[in-house]
């Protein structure tokens, strides 16, 4: 009787993991399509060739990147096109208010590093370098490599390291 409770009681968890596995499926993909959908509206109304049409792809393909099912760990290439289109949005919220200036060695472009780890990074660095103050700023993003260890260096020498 012990073990078919238990049985019971784990069957309940099974399907209510299965389920909640279902519902994140199905969120996503119906996020990305309507995304979808208003940049098609979009693009009829003012054209292929327009910002709300890239924001809109932009904020879809971070979407996308960030819940995907794939490993902990991404090429810094494939974090840095992540990050390339999470600034344009930023960008084009703050009227351009800062550069973003890159120093990444192609070399350290295959290294592995955490996905989606610079930027929460960068949005502190705009929310509380670059926000608060009138003047343009700058976003400087350069990799290091010290042997087995790549720096991600940006505003004031805030380090991000990566093993």
């Amino acid at each position: 009787k012990d073990i078919e409770e238990e049985l019971s009681v784990r069957i309940k968890l099974l399907k209510k993991a299965q389920a909640v596995a279902l519902q994140s499926q199905i969120n996503p993909h119906f996020i990305n399509n309507t995304l979808e959908t208003i940049n098609w509206m979009v693009d009829s109304r003012l054209g292929e060739d327009n910002d709300v049409s890239e924001m809109l792809n932009s904020l879809s393909q971070i979407l996308r990147f960030s819940l995907q099912d794939s490993d902990t760990f991404v090429t810094l290439q494939e974090e840095l096109a992540y990050v390339k289109k999470y600034l344009f949005i930023q960008l084009k919220r703050l009227n351009n208010r800062f550069d973003v200036v890159w120093d990444i060695p192609d070399e350290l472009l295959r290294c592995k590093v955490i996905k989606m780890v610079l930027q929460p990074v960068i949005e502190n660095a705009i929310n509380y370098g670059i926000k608060p103050y009138d003047d343009i700023g700058e976003l400087r993003i350069e990799a290091v490599r010290e042997q087995d260890v790549i720096h991600l260096i940006q505003v004031d020498g805030i380090k991000v390291c990566f093993i």
